[in-house]
């Protein structure tokens, strides 16, 4: 969503295509400057759909600011999503 500034995707398990995908990023890529930890692992959550499947994992690829804060409360909710 470059509205918001993040891109959340459901990465496929070949490593190459996860390098083609993280490759293709850059500086502008998002037209909407600003970082959202929290946003990214609250949206990164929603990726969770399956409750049964088990090893769930998350990429969040950032430029290292957090703007906006939250991120441990949204951390530890992803921890819980992904037992």
């Amino acid at each position: 969503d470059p509205e918001s500034g993040a891109v959340v995707r459901e990465l496929p398990l070949d490593a190459d295509a996860v390098g083609l995908f993280l490759d293709s990023i850059e500086p502008g890529f998002l037209p909407t400057p600003g970082s959202s930890l929290a946003e990214g692992v609250r949206r990164g959550i929603e990726l969770f759909v399956d409750p049964t499947r088990r090893n769930k994992a998350m990429v969040l690829v950032s430029d290292g600011e957090d703007l906006e804060g939250e991120v441990s409360a949204a951390v530890e909710r992803a921890r819980e999503a992904g037992d």
